[in-house]
């Protein structure tokens, strides 16, 4: 999934939702960022987390968000414009240009699925974090996605379609063990689940729907009359009171192991 183009502003759109903005709050809260600290948010997107993280580590503090789009980077520089403690760059997380213990703390929301190596990013990042350094990761168990009201065949084909779009679609479950062999230990995991009974473009569904959709019409996994009538049919779900979905994102919080 290469978050660029329409991709990138539809993903920047399912950001701004209220489902989203929740979900940054309890990552805020695990990460727990502190007075003077350095945080590296990986795979940034458009920063919506950014200012929150900037605000909590002040101006004895830095901030530094990556990301491998540099659409996505344009976007958390005019976010961030305001925020003299947060650095932008376009990296690739498994190259990264900085010093061994750079970093107090790493996190990364929705991206380390979407590695194909992702031993080696955990690695990398390990490599950049103090002996004292924190990991907070947030990945989806996507098999647990949910579409109710929707057209049977097309959910079929839109989840067959979509459980190509990351390498790992299953992370959490795989996360320990990638962790521990990376020099971290797994402190900690938890369900921040979304639940949608409306579909609207303030819903975390409502967006997703569309990047699925923008997925599977880029891969040829799906026809455009497929995709048009999958939309529709969640459309006419809600106006029958009928919608309903759901997912289970985890959410992980490891500390450095020290040998």
């Amino acid at each position: 999934m290469q978050y660029t183009g329409d991709v990138a502003t539809i993903q920047q759109r399912l950001a701004e939702t209220s489902d989203l903005y929740r979900r940054r709050l309890a990552v805020l809260d695990a990460l727990d960022p502190r007075p003077g600290e350095r945080v590296l948010e990986v795979g940034c997107g458009g920063g919506p987390l950014l200012p929150a993280i900037g605000a909590a580590v002040g101006s004895g503090g830095r901030v530094v968000g990556i990301d491998i789009s540099g659409d996505q980077i344009a976007a958390a520089r005019r976010r961030c414009a305001e925020h003299p403690n947060i650095d932008l760059a376009v990296h690739d997380v498994c190259l990264l240009p900085y010093d061994a213990a750079a970093f107090d703390a790493f996190v990364a929301i929705q991206v380390i699925e979407y590695l194909d190596e992702p031993a080696q990013a955990l690695a990398e990042l390990r490599r950049v974090v103090t002996d004292r350094g924190r990991a907070v990761i947030l990945a989806t168990n996507w098999d647990t996605v949910f579409w109710n009201g929707a057209d049977d065949g097309l959910n079929r084909k839109v989840l067959l379609a979509w459980r190509q779009h990351a390498p790992h679609p299953n992370l959490p479950a795989d996360l320990r063990p990638l962790l521990g062999q990376a020099g971290f230990q797994v402190m900690h995991q938890a369900p921040v689940t979304i639940i949608n009974r409306a579909y609207h473009e303030d819903s975390f569904a409502y967006w997703a729907a569309r990047l699925m959709v923008a997925f599977s019409l880029a891969r040829d996994l799906m026809t455009t009359e497929d995709a048009d009538a999958w939309l529709a049919s969640l459309s006419t779900a809600q106006e029958a009171d009928r919608f309903f979905f759901s997912s289970t994102p985890v959410l992980t919080v490891a500390a450095a192991a020290v040998p």
